[in-house]
Protein backbone atom coordinates (compact mmCIF):
# COMPACT_ATOMS: atom_id res chain seq x y z
CA UNK A 1 0.00 0.00 0.00
CA UNK A 2 2.54 2.39 0.86
CA UNK A 3 4.35 1.91 -2.77
CA UNK A 4 1.16 3.08 -4.04
CA UNK A 5 1.04 6.12 -1.56
CA UNK A 6 4.54 7.12 -2.73
CA UNK A 7 3.69 6.39 -6.54
CA UNK A 8 0.82 8.68 -6.26
CA UNK A 9 2.11 11.54 -4.46
CA UNK A 10 5.60 11.29 -6.38
CA UNK A 11 4.16 11.20 -9.69
CA UNK A 12 0.07 12.20 -9.92
CA UNK A 13 0.40 15.31 -8.41
CA UNK A 14 -1.57 14.30 -5.17
CA UNK A 15 -0.67 14.85 -2.04
CA UNK A 16 -0.01 11.95 0.99
CA UNK A 17 -2.34 12.74 2.93
CA UNK A 18 -4.88 12.36 -0.24
CA UNK A 19 -3.24 9.40 -1.11
CA UNK A 20 -3.50 8.22 2.14
CA UNK A 21 -6.85 9.38 2.50
CA UNK A 22 -7.79 6.87 -1.10
CA UNK A 23 -5.57 4.25 0.22
CA UNK A 24 -7.38 3.91 3.71
CA UNK A 25 -11.16 5.14 3.74
CA UNK A 26 -11.90 4.93 0.26
CA UNK A 27 -10.78 1.20 0.27
CA UNK A 28 -12.69 1.13 3.66
CA UNK A 29 -15.98 2.76 2.38
CA UNK A 30 -15.86 0.51 -1.09
CA UNK A 31 -16.00 -2.85 0.89
CA UNK A 32 -18.45 -1.31 3.81
CA UNK A 33 -15.89 -1.41 6.22
CA UNK A 34 -16.11 -0.14 10.13
CA UNK A 35 -12.27 0.24 9.61
CA UNK A 36 -10.31 3.21 7.58
CA UNK A 37 -11.57 6.06 9.54
CA UNK A 38 -9.83 7.54 12.69
CA UNK A 39 -13.29 8.24 14.98
CA UNK A 40 -14.35 8.03 18.15
CA UNK A 41 -15.76 4.32 18.64
CA UNK A 42 -14.80 2.87 15.74
CA UNK A 43 -12.18 0.25 15.06
CA UNK A 44 -8.42 1.50 14.40
CA UNK A 45 -5.59 -0.28 13.22
CA UNK A 46 -2.22 2.51 13.08
CA UNK A 47 1.38 2.32 11.62
CA UNK A 48 3.57 5.12 12.73
CA UNK A 49 6.18 5.86 9.92
CA UNK A 50 8.81 7.92 9.58
CA UNK A 51 11.32 9.31 6.66
CA UNK A 52 13.76 6.04 5.60
CA UNK A 53 17.84 6.76 6.35
CA UNK A 54 19.19 8.54 3.67
CA UNK A 55 15.33 9.84 2.48
CA UNK A 56 15.57 13.53 0.66
CA UNK A 57 12.61 14.30 2.41
CA UNK A 58 12.56 16.70 5.25
CA UNK A 59 9.69 14.13 7.03
CA UNK A 60 7.53 11.29 5.58
CA UNK A 61 5.28 13.04 3.84
CA UNK A 62 8.10 14.69 1.66
CA UNK A 63 9.49 11.13 1.13
CA UNK A 64 6.60 10.44 -0.64
CA UNK A 65 6.46 12.96 -2.11
CA UNK A 66 10.52 12.30 -3.60
CA UNK A 67 8.66 8.51 -4.26
CA UNK A 68 10.26 7.04 -1.08
CA UNK A 69 8.36 4.36 0.96
CA UNK A 70 8.19 5.47 4.81
CA UNK A 71 10.30 3.58 7.68
CA UNK A 72 7.74 2.05 9.81
CA UNK A 73 8.26 2.10 13.47
CA UNK A 74 5.83 0.71 15.33
CA UNK A 75 2.25 -1.36 14.06
CA UNK A 76 -0.76 -1.48 16.15
CA UNK A 77 -3.07 -3.76 15.65
CA UNK A 78 -6.43 -4.14 18.15
CA UNK A 79 -4.63 -2.00 20.58
CA UNK A 80 -1.72 -4.35 20.78
CA UNK A 81 2.22 -3.51 19.45
CA UNK A 82 2.84 -6.19 16.84
CA UNK A 83 6.32 -4.52 15.29
CA UNK A 84 8.06 -2.58 17.65
CA UNK A 85 11.09 -0.34 16.88
CA UNK A 86 11.18 -1.46 12.59
CA UNK A 87 9.75 -3.52 10.76
CA UNK A 88 11.76 -6.20 8.54
CA UNK A 89 9.92 -5.34 5.26
CA UNK A 90 10.70 -1.56 4.86
CA UNK A 91 13.87 0.60 5.44
CA UNK A 92 14.83 1.46 8.54
CA UNK A 93 12.78 4.76 9.63
CA UNK A 94 15.69 7.74 10.65
CA UNK A 95 14.04 8.42 13.67
CA UNK A 96 12.52 5.40 15.85
CA UNK A 97 8.91 6.11 17.40
CA UNK A 98 8.68 5.83 21.36
CA UNK A 99 5.80 5.21 23.52
CA UNK A 100 5.56 6.76 26.81
CA UNK A 101 3.26 5.34 29.56
CA UNK A 102 0.96 7.59 31.53
CA UNK A 103 1.95 7.88 34.90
Amino acid sequence: MSRNVALLASLCDVSPEVAWGLATGNAARVHRLEAGFLDVGKPADLVVMGKITGSVGTDALDGFTAGDIPGISFVIVNGEIVVRDRSEQTPPPETLAVIEKET
